[in-house]
């Protein structure tokens, strides 16, 4: 999106309710910006996703990996970025863990 006629990179997190929890706004792309951004949003719930959605970035998946090597990333045709599911979902059978 632009801001100001600038080009800026959204990140959003949003919990199984669809409740937006974080949102980071970066000029970059890159890994450091998707550690900055997952550092944030699981600071923010307490709580270690099992899933996330992301798109195809790449960056992510060596984030992830570092981050959450637990976590199943489950990419989307959508563009979609920014769905972090809590473990305790994984516990009720409500989201599959890859």
């Amino acid at each position: 999106m632009k801001v100001a006629g600038q080009w800026r990179y959204v990140y959003r997190a949003i919990d199984q309710f669809g409740q937006v929890i974080d949102v980071f706004v970066s000029v970059r792309r890159d890994a450091r910006a998707a550690r900055r951004f997952f550092e944030r949003a699981i600071g923010t719930t307490k709580v270690t996703p099992c899933e996330v959605v992301t798109d195809h970035a790449p960056t992510y998946r060596v984030v992830l990996e570092e981050l959450l090597p637990a976590a199943w990333e489950r990419r989307s045709g959508s563009g979609a970025r920014e769905w972090v599911a809590p473990a305790d979902l994984a516990e009720a059978g409500e989201v599959g863990v890859g």
